[in-house]
């Protein structure tokens, strides 16, 4: 979905302490920063950025936000690579190869070197299902979830405000007490709804234009459908053989039709 912002000079920033408990609060909440298209996932970003920097962010689509605004002072943009390591507190952005060429955005949570744990809006394209334009709604929620880095792949690292430091003697460590940062636990729990049949359970009708994903991973216990392949369009008849609901509580739909041989989310059927 493409959006406009004029850029907003920054007036102030907020520290990464602050940041990350802003993302964590908003896990469920849902933003619509411009008042178009439901909650989109720039949207998101936006608010997160408003609420560090005060200012907004520029762009036509997602895979601008790097590109279209100037960040001289206030965050440092990196292009992912092999030996990048995102932090809490980034805003990651994929490129055009995501969202049909407008790509995609969220906050960066935590991370390590194998993948990222990010908060995001409109990822199952749940965004905006129904409304105008201006002041429509959708049901997709700010949702905490699992990604793999991407070559097509940028981070905007905000330069956040330095805490307010502690007494010389509460900053005082003993030099025996040094912890080493565990990564974040990749913890799984799929389960099955309805088991493959090689007879459909039911056929549903696709109720808006969705995504639809691959299934990866290489047992059940790490299945994830966060791989796009195409869309199915709204009045499209499908049949369903499968359902796996993911850690998050997505049930994902196992279906056939004649333009399609993926997974689609429940709620985009009836």
């Amino acid at each position: 979905m493409s959006f406009y912002f004029e850029e907003k000079e920054i007036c102030f920033m907020r520290t990464k302490q602050e940041a990350i408990k802003w993302i964590n609060n908003s896990i469920g909440k849902q933003y619509d920063f411009d008042g178009y298209f439901g909650f989109q996932c720039v949207d998101y970003s936006n608010a997160y950025w408003n609420y560090v920097t005060g200012g907004r962010l520029a762009g036509e689509g997602a895979k601008d936000l790097p590109f279209w605004n100037d960040f001289k002072g206030v965050a440092t943009v990196y292009k992912n690579t092999p030996s990048f390591l995102a932090q809490g507190g980034d805003i990651v952005v994929w490129g055009s190869t995501f969202g049909n060429g407008f790509g995609h955005t969220g906050v960066v949570i935590d991370a390590n070197s194998n993948y990222i744990v990010v908060v995001e809006q409109n990822w199952l394209l749940g965004g905006w299902t129904q409304g105008d334009a201006r002041g429509g709604t959708g049901w997709e929620k700010a949702t905490k979830r699992i990604h793999d880095y991407h070559y097509d792949m940028w981070f905007i690292r905000p330069k956040f405000k330095n805490p307010i430091k502690a007494s010389v003697s509460n900053m005082v460590k003993k030099a025996t007490s040094v912890t080493k940062k565990k990564a974040p636990a990749k913890t799984t729990k799929n389960k099955r709804i309805k088991v493959w049949s090689k007879t459909p359970h039911y056929k549903g009708v696709i109720k808006y234009n969705a995504s639809l994903r691959q299934r990866s991973g290489s047992n059940f216990d790490n299945f994830n459908f966060n791989k796009e392949i195409g869309i199915v369009y709204q009045g499209e008849t499908v049949y369903i053989f499968e359902e796996i609901q993911d850690e998050q509580g997505n049930i994902w739909c196992r279906t056939y039709s004649p333009s399609n041989n993926g997974w689609v989310h429940k709620h985009t059927i009836k």
